[in-house]
């Protein structure tokens, strides 16, 4: 998450996109009357493996845990990718992350990435923050700690070209 959760009154507040894209959501805003529309049509459906989304110039098939989401406006980031522990196949979804990401980047990056990712087996496993810098397309990317927790997730954000997070 870009952006810290809340606990208020016993009760724990996070982003309505940070949920719904981890469940598969589509999340979409429109400004013109400050209104957020979360698609789950596709939640849950068995769908044809050739059937498949661009995501910030990613080819990603529709139909896998994997939650691969593009950037919301005035973000600094163009696509991030989670692996939530409460989903079915943990090694599937982090399969998926490596082949998705050798599209764009270099095999170096993802290899260290992919390293870094596989580390984490259990939930309870923490994987602390971490940048990374991919050379073939001169972008940055980000690694939050990945917390001890029931329900983990595991996210990678892709800053968009040009912008150095530190």
């Amino acid at each position: 998450m870009d952006t810290e959760a809340l606990l208020i009154d016993g009760r724990t507040f996070v982003p309505a996109r940070y949920v719904a894209e981890a469940f598969g959501a589509t999340v979409r805003w429109k400004e013109e009357i400050k209104t957020v529309y979360i698609d789950t049509d596709d939640v849950g459906k068995v769908v044809d493996e050739s059937d498949t989304r661009e995501v910030a110039g990613f080819i990603v098939p529709k139909n896998i845990d994997l939650a691969v989401a593009g950037s919301r406006e005035g973000s600094n980031y163009e696509a991030t990718f989670t692996i939530a522990f409460l989903r079915k196949d943990v090694e599937k979804q982090k399969d998926d992350m490596e082949k998705i990401l050798l599209q764009r980047l270099s095999e170096d990056t993802v290899k260290e990435i992919m390293g870094l990712v596989r580390t984490k087996v259990k939930d309870t496993d923490v994987i602390e923050e971490r940048y990374f810098y991919d050379k073939k397309t001169g972008q940055y990317m980000y690694m939050p700690k990945s917390w001890p927790i029931r329900g983990s997730t595991i996210t990678l954000y892709i800053y968009i070209k040009g912008y150095k997070p530190y």
